[in-house]
């Protein structure tokens, strides 16, 4: 299992960070988030195929654009409270 747990020290997960055309996000089955995280832009996820699950963690105010489009294996997003927008 290809598995990335993010620092916390991370508070921005950039557009396309994991977009598999562009990293290694093909293979990505589980990330794990850091509390303190702020904002992820926009098609991060895009096209990781093998990501089951995410839990969004309690801050994020919104989803952006195509956060996980094309993740054809994702079964669960948890997501906080504090969401009050997903962009489509």
């Amino acid at each position: 299992m290809y598995h990335i747990e993010i620092p916390d020290t991370v508070t921005i997960i950039g557009d396309y960070a994991f977009a598999s055309p562009f990293s290694s996000g093909s293979n990505l089955e589980e990330i794990v988030l850091p509390e303190k995280l702020e904002s992820i832009g926009k098609e991060a996820f895009y096209l990781c195929k093998k990501l089951k699950s995410v839990k969004i963690p309690e801050g994020i105010t919104a989803i952006a654009d195509k956060t996980f489009a094309s993740c054809f294996a994702l079964e669960e997003v948890i997501f906080p409270s504090t969401l009050t927008s997903i962009d489509f």
